[in-house]
């Protein structure tokens, strides 16, 4: 699935005579016009002396239009055939866990098919010119190890995501969804592959759907690290058809996990890492309770108890009695997974603080009302818009916006894009581009902000503004650890690949 700007990109490179027939596939499988319809266009083309369209246009009833312009787009593709397996669900009808069949992707035959259709570019999939310096690290680590044990290989470095996306029309559901990336590939590193998706609604509590999902990833990320077809699942069933003929052949590439993304939620209802609200511990990279993580100070009792891979498996099984089959993929541990700056900050630090400054500044402006005042708010806002050129712009702005109650603490409802636009610390982001990072300049800023944000929360007390939250604890982490801009690991692009 592309955007818009992603097809017109691509439509370029597209020989003339097959644009019209990708034009009409990429509006029919991105949601924007119905089988029956696409179904419709192309017959027109055909009748137009247009090329390459009558295969889809062909079909008997209206009733099965989609499944057949689907099947036809999908014809003679590259991809590998998807893999099911039978998963446990959560079955709205009978209130009860039921087992159904899921169709999914499995990295091993993908990273084996992109590198069979560029055998002579393996060297791009597999450099480490593109990743970050942690990853890189590992990556040299991995193929140490590997070299002790087996002839070299070409290996690709991998990146899982993971997150729920708003379906039907009215965003009244969500759609869970798992994609691979390649971190280390340059300017293609934005490509998203879908391994899987289901309804949220069909998801055990207890992360024990969630766990079927990641024991097949695991058992695929082994083949993949061993650079050969697998004979036998996961579950240790012979594999069946093509892959058993396929079984102990080498793949073109091996591979592996380096890095897992994902929202605090999902971090804590599809990994069981500790919670924002927990408390024991609130932190997933510390042990800081709700009373330690307000020390900012080189000698912050949490900064001696981080958690290391062995501690953070206990506490996990002490607290839920078993983790995520995740980690049992090859060297996955509890620095694969990312703080992510678009949830932590964008969605998080920067709304509370705008959310907070704006009903500050309201109260101090002319109006009969908070409503009034609100208005004059976003008029000078809008001046802002004006003289600064941004493209994400909030399109209104109401005190339900602001603060949804008094006993709430402000925070601006708005998309990350948008905050980010009407930040006026501007230090920390200055540090966002790649080409101006500097690791130290962003710890001091971050630190900086955070004990001015802390003193305003202790002077309005006991009004509930400018209040400290587990965020922005989460925030000074990602601030103190980076040893490259964290541009490079948000997840922007996965949210747009899933449509949020």
């Amino acid at each position: 699935m592309e955007n818009r700007k992603e097809f017109l990109e691509r439509r370029d490179e597209l020989p003339k005579d097959r644009r019209l027939r990708e034009n009409l596939a990429d509006l029919f499988l991105s949601g924007e016009i119905s089988g029956k319809r696409a179904r419709s266009l192309y017959e027109d083309a055909g009748d137009a002396n247009a090329v390459h369209v009558s295969d889809v246009a062909s079909g008997s009833t209206d009733h099965n239009a989609h499944r057949d312009v689907l099947r036809r787009l999908l014809a003679n593709t590259k991809w590998p055939e998807l893999f099911e397996c039978d998963v446990p669900i959560y079955d709205p009808k009978t209130n009860k866990e039921s087992s159904a069949q899921l169709s999914m992707l499995l990295p091993h035959e993908v990273v084996h098919t992109m590198c069979r259709w560029n055998l002579e570019s393996i060297d791009t999939f597999t450099s480490m010119e593109h990743l970050r310096p942690e990853l890189a690290k590992k990556m040299e680590e991995i193929r140490s190890f590997l070299q002790s044990s087996a002839p070299s290989r070409p290996l690709v470095a991998l990146g899982l995501w993971a997150d729920g996306v708003p379906i039907k029309g009215d965003r009244s559901e969500s759609l869970e969804m798992i994609t691979l990336s390649f971190p280390g590939l340059g300017h293609r590193q934005t490509i998203r592959i879908p391994i899987t998706a289901m309804n949220k609604k069909f998801f055990l509590k207890g992360g024990k759907t969630w766990d079927a999902l990641f024991k097949v990833i695991s058992w695929s990320c082994h083949s993949l690290l061993s650079g050969f077809f697998p004979s036998h699942r996961w579950d240790g069933l012979l594999l069946q058809g093509k892959r058993a003929n396929l079984a102990g052949r080498p793949l073109h590439a091996g591979g592996a996990l380096l890095e897992i993304r994902g929202d605090w939620a999902m971090l804590k209802a599809s990994f069981r890492m500790p919670s924002w609200n927990a408390k024991r511990n609130c932190c997933f990279v510390c042990k800081a309770t709700p009373e330690t993580m307000r020390d900012l100070g080189p000698n912050a009792p949490w900064r001696t108890k981080l958690w290391n891979h062995a501690e953070l498996l206990t506490e996990m099984l002490e607290v839920h009695n078993s983790y995520s089959p995740i980690f049992e993929a090859p060297f996955v541990d509890i620095h694969s997974f990312c703080i992510d700056w678009l949830h932590c900050c964008d969605l998080g630090v920067c709304q509370d603080y705008l959310g907070n400054a704006m009903w500050l500044i309201s109260t101090k402006l002319p109006g009969a009302n908070i409503e009034e005042r609100t208005r004059g708010l976003f008029d000078d806002i809008r001046q802002h818009y004006a003289t600064s050129g941004c493209e994400n712009q909030l399109g209104a702005l109401t005190p339900l916006m602001i603060r949804k109650a008094a006993s709430k603490s402000p925070k601006l409802r708005s998309k990350a894009g948008e905050a980010r636009s009407l930040v006026d610390w501007v230090a920390c982001y200055q540090n966002l581009p790649g080409e101006s990072f500097d690791a130290d300049d962003l710890a001091f800023h971050c630190k900086q902000f955070l004990q001015l944000y802390m003193a305003l929360e202790n002077a309005v007390q006991p009004d509930a503004r400018w209040r400290y939250k587990p965020k922005f604890h989460l925030w000074l982490h990602v601030c103190e650890m980076a040893k490259a801009s964290p541009t490079y690991w948000w997840t922007y692009r996965d949210e747009s690949f899933g449509g949020t």
